[in-house]
Parts: C-alpha cells; sequence; structure tokens
C-alpha cells in the first residue's frame, strides 16, 4: 500500500457512503490480524453525485449490498476460526459460514448459528430485495460489486472533470463502522490486482457537525425493518438480546444524516461544499502488503 495526495474535491462532486462487516475481525486490528480475519460478511453501498448540493441535483448513481455466507476455506490457516467466528456470529452480524451439520452440533453458540443459516437461505430464495445479492461459497459476485462501485464513481468524475478523472473515491461510513470499512477493503486488496485509490473516512471527521445528527436519528432509523435487509429484521435478535447489526440500515443512516446537512450546508454555502476538517486515509493497492493504519 502507498499513501497518496487527496483534495477537497475528491468527496465534492461524488462519495460512496459505505458499511461492511467482517467474519472474524475484532475492532483496532485492522492492520495488525491475518487477512482472513478481513473476510466480509456483509456491505452496502451508495454511491451519490453532487452529495453536498442542492436537493434537485443530488443523484443516486449506484446503490446495491450483499451478504456473503463464506466457505470455510477461506479461514485455513487461523486458530479456532470456527468458534470465534460463530461466537461473533451471535453477537455482531448473524452471518454464518457455510458449515457441515456434525460441525455445528458441538458449537457452543449453536442455536444462532442454525438461526444464521435458516435466515440466510429464506432470503437467498425469496429474492424479495432487489437492493442485496446473497452470495453463497462465491466471493466474484462481492467483487463484481466493488468494480461497480468504482465504475460508477469514474462516471460521475468523468461528467464533472473530464479531464482529470483518476482522483481518490472517498468511502463515507460511520465512525463506529470505520475498522470494519478498512479491514473489509484491505481483503478485496489482497484478492483483486488492483484497487483505483481510495480514501475512507468517518462522517463525524468530514464533517463535525454530522455528529450531533447522527445521534439523533439513529434511534428513529435503526427501529424500522423497511431499512434493514432480509437477513436483520429487527426481531432477530442477537445473544444479548439485541437487533444484530445490519450495513443496510448503517447506510441508510449515513444517507438521511447526508442529505440533511446538505440541505444545511446549501443555506451556508453558494456551492453546498462542506470543508474537509479531517483528511481521510488514502490507499492504492498496488499488491504490496500493507503497513500501518496511521
Amino acid at each position: 500500500m502507498s499513501n497518496t495526495t487527496h483534495t477537497d474535491l475528491d468527496a465534492e462532486h461524488v462519495v460512496v457512503l459505505v458499511s461492511f462487516q467482517t467474519a472474524l475481525f475484532v475492532e483496532g486490528s485492522a492492520y495488525t490480524v491475518e487477512v482472513g480475519h478481513c473476510v466480509p460478511v456483509e456491505g452496502y453501498f451508495v454511491v451519490v453525485a453532487n452529495p453536498w448540493g442542492p436537493r434537485a441535483t443530488r443523484e443516486v448513481m449506484y446503490e446495491k449490498g450483499f451478504v456473503h455466507s463464506p466457505s470455510s476455506g477461506l479461514f485455513t490457516g487461523i486458530k479456532n476460526w470456527m468458534k470465534r467466528l460463530t461466537d461473533r456470529l451471535a453477537l455482531k452480524h448473524g452471518v454464518s459460514p457455510t458449515l457441515r451439520r456434525q460441525d455445528i452440533e458441538a458449537l457452543p453458540a449453536k442455536l444462532h448459528v442454525l438461526r444464521a443459516m435458516r435466515a440466510f437461505e429464506e432470503a437467498m430464495w425469496k429474492k424479495k430485495d432487489g437492493s442485496m445479492i446473497f452470495v453463497k461459497n462465491e466471493t466474484d459476485p462481492l467483487f463484481f460489486e466493488l468494480e461497480c462501485v468504482f465504475d460508477a464513481v469514474q462516471r460521475v468524475k468523468r461528467r464533472n472533470t473530464p479531464n482529470e478523472t483518476k482522483g481518490t473515491t472517498v468511502f463515507v461510513t460511520l465512525r463506529e463502522r470505520l475498522d470494519s470499512v478498512h479491514a473489509a477493503l484491505r481483503w478485496f486488496r489482497s484478492e483483486l490486482a488492483r484497487l483505483p485509490p481510495y480514501a475512507v473516512v468517518a462522517m463525524e471527521d468530514l464533517i463535525p457537525a454530522s455528529g450531533e445528527l447522527i445521534e439523533f436519528s439513529a434511534e428513529a432509523v435503526r427501529s424500522l425493518d423497511s431499512n434493514r435487509c432480509a437477513v436483520h429484521p429487527t426481531d432477530q435478535k442477537n445473544r444479548s438480546g439485541l437487533p444484530f447489526d445490519c450495513c443496510r440500515e448503517d447506510v441508510c443512516l449515513l444517507r438521511l444524516v447526508q442529505e440533511h446537512l446538505a440541505d444545511h450546508l446549501e443555506g451556508l454555502d453558494a456551492d453546498g461544499v462542506p470543508m474537509l476538517v479531517v483528511p481521510p486515509r488514502v490507499c492504492e493497492a498496488d499488491g504490496d502488503d500493507l503497513g500501518d493504519s496511521g
């Protein structure tokens, strides 16, 4: 990985609102654990053109997400991966890897695993959620979805700055998901030959005023099933009796906050463009090993 320069212009015309959940990753170690910890089990993207401009000019260029029931082969060499993953499943993401029945029987989280597998299968076969794909034992559909995200960003860049289309793709997430997004993109970079330069930044750091709005809006957004994917309805509870984390819900919250901020900024700035108070970290996939998170 190499750091590269970035400017406010990178987030002026287009941003990607994003959230990921990973199978094993523990927050705070996105750049120190084996890359197998960073396998994503869920992700959601919304590419927004002119994100800080007047409401009539804002445009969703791409919106899609995935739930991924990963093959056990992705965790080869990771000690106690099955127990660790299923424990995390029961507490956080509620997405099971593909496991044999005899392997499930010995797990303390057996009931949560069986429930997660059933929820995934039902969502995959019903296919009522057009904004999500449900992927089992494959990774190519995940790569294709990320490529579509970068393609959508480039379309906006070509439209707005035809002479300068390279730039940096800015992924905007919630602060509590920042490490997970870094980790998931690290996994993508380990599997793909190359990714365009990208930056990951928390909305709360990009625009500090967003913190209060996120806190104010979170409960209302998270209480609606319509904001959650088919695998994570509000009545599907984790081991603590709370709804599982849901990437689609995270991005619905980000989108609501982004729209309110854009309307507010429109009244403060003739261009409707916020100042990036904290520069996002920029990454360029080049096949090299990753350094510290900085």
